[in-house]
């Protein structure tokens, strides 16, 4: 299964640590993981990095929510979008994290 990571980048100076963070976690389900933080940090308009992003989302089986997704104006899009494609969405626990199924 293939899973894309979606959760807030801009304005964010640890996002780098997060989406790592999460990927291992995934990884350890055995999920292939696609996450936008290995985008470069600069060259490309905010317009072409949702449309790489939105790429990669596409392509995924599962979107999987970090906690503060609800706070990136462009993880509300890729809410919006795997929910119209029919993803699975999982969504990161503070306890513990719940895959496989919408929250």
């Amino acid at each position: 299964m293939t899973i894309y990571i979606a959760g807030k980048i801009t304005g964010d100076p640890g996002y780098i640590r997060k989406f790592t963070d999460a990927q291992l976690k995934l990884m350890t389900y055995g999920y292939t993981v696609l996450s936008p933080s290995i985008l470069p940090s600069s060259g490309f308009s905010y317009d072409a990095y949702i449309r790489m992003s939105e790429a990669m989302l596409v392509e995924c089986d599962e979107v999987y929510f970090l906690n503060d997704w609800k706070e990136s104006l462009g993880a509300q899009r890729e809410h919006e979008i795997a929910l119209k494609l029919g993803k699975i969405i999982s969504y990161e626990k503070t306890t513990a994290d719940y895959i496989g199924g919408a929250e």
